[in-house]
């Protein structure tokens, strides 16, 4: 889970490329970061691939609904699961309200 920053955030752009053989394409994805009012992180992607001459570029996107470390908690309170245990991404452990925004959460029934 990576948890939002309302407002502390900044839109970011990875790029990817890749080659097989004479194969080659590359990826762009811009992250939007979502506003606390919308709670939406807009995701944009381009897939760009030579065509002949020219290029042949496939663009999708979708929203990811967000949660900042308060929501999340509460939905987790709400639902019929309690949370065991929080890690890091690099694997220790971590908690739910810490400085971590990017968090493997080990959930349980109740």
């Amino acid at each position: 889970m990576d948890l939002a920053l309302y407002g502390g955030e900044e839109p970011e752009e990875e790029v990817w490329k890749c080659r097989r053989g004479r194969n080659r394409a590359t990826h762009v994805v811009m992250s939007l970061p979502a506003s606390a009012l919308e709670r939406r992180e807009r995701i944009i992607n381009f897939v760009t691939t030579p065509a002949g001459r020219h290029e042949r570029v496939l663009e999708s996107s979708y929203d990811l609904r967000s949660y900042d470390a308060a929501q999340a908690a509460g939905l987790i309170a709400r639902s019929p699961l309690r949370l065991v245990q929080a890690y890091g991404y690099d694997g220790k452990p971590a908690s739910l309200d810490g400085p971590e925004r990017a968090l493997w959460l080990v959930l349980k029934n109740r």
